[in-house]
């Protein structure tokens, strides 16, 4: 497997299922979270199915595990001179730039990173669908939020654009030709108390 740019973008146009044609109102991004220690071959996976129907993959690029078994995981791609926190916090700014995030739980397993992850995602009110129902995961899931990744893109695909709630401490703005949620799609972390602005 060939290292990419952790932020690579491939910004494909999906119009149908298949993602060959369409509106570009209709494009989304999505970044995939999940135990990368335990699951990354899964994760690949994924990505490269969203990828293959068309969809824009904010986060993770493919890249080799320099570290398996540690904690934290790092890539080939990942600076050597950057703590974990840094690339942790880079990594949470492509998940909320992304329109929506796609769990890979295979068994039910997210792990705490990603459960870290899930919360601020939650709190930005990104739409959120998972591979499996979580079970180390202590928030309800619908069950139409369990869904494979081809019907996801068919049923995004089929829904008609609009804009995303707001969170509580955001406020929807227009930039660039889309709807974004004020002070969350920043990625910069909500002190304790504050009310992320």
């Amino acid at each position: 497997m060939t290292p990419v740019s952790r932020t690579y973008r491939t910004s494909v146009l999906l119009g149908n299922a298949s993602g060959s044609t369409g509106d570009p109102t209709m494009s989304f991004s999505v970044s995939i979270i999940g135990s990368f220690r335990q699951n990354y071959d899964a994760v690949i996976q994924v990505a490269e199915e969203f990828e293959s129907l068309g969809v824009t993959v904010s986060s993770p690029a493919v890249s080799r595990i320099i570290n398996p078994g540690a904690g934290f995981v790092r890539f080939e791609t990942d600076s050597p001179w950057l703590p974990d926190q840094l690339i942790q916090a880079a990594a949470l700014r492509r998940i909320l730039s992304s329109d929506l995030v796609y769990v890979v739980a295979p068994g039910g397993y997210v792990g705490i990173t990603t459960c870290y992850e899930l919360g601020r995602v939650q709190e930005c009110r990104i739409p959120t669908y998972f591979s499996a129902a979580p079970r180390d995961l202590p928030i309800a899931v619908p069950p139409e939020s369990v869904v494979g990744v081809r019907d996801l893109v068919r049923r995004v695909g089929r829904e008609p654009a609009r804009p995303a709630a707001a969170a509580p401490q955001g406020r929807l703005t227009r930039g660039g030709g889309r709807w974004r949620r004020g002070s969350c799609r920043s990625g910069h972390p909500v002190r304790p108390g504050s009310s992320g602005r």
